[in-house]
């Protein structure tokens, strides 16, 4: 699965670390420092999301299952909000 922002949307980290995401309709939304390294590693791994749950389980000393639990959580909501798009 691969995870890509839908187009328009802009994204700021922070200087606290979390993570500012404006959707194209104008929505705004921010999340932690956590989502915001998830973010980042969607964004650097191409929306790869096994990339993205390792990246984040290398980070955070997490077992790879509970990063891929919460990318999918955190994916959801940025579904919902309007900020991504899956691919297959």
């Amino acid at each position: 699965m691969r995870i890509t922002a839908e187009p328009g949307v802009h994204t700021t980290i922070l200087d606290d670390g979390s993570l500012f995401a404006v959707s194209p309709t104008g929505k705004v939304f921010r999340a932690n420092p956590t989502a915001a390294a998830m973010w980042t590693a969607i964004v650097e791994s191409d929306g790869d999301a096994d990339q993205v749950a390792e990246a984040v389980a290398n980070r955070y000393g997490i077992p790879g299952e509970r990063a891929r639990s919460d990318l999918a959580m955190l994916a959801g909501t940025l579904h919902d909000a309007q900020l991504i798009r899956w691919q297959s």
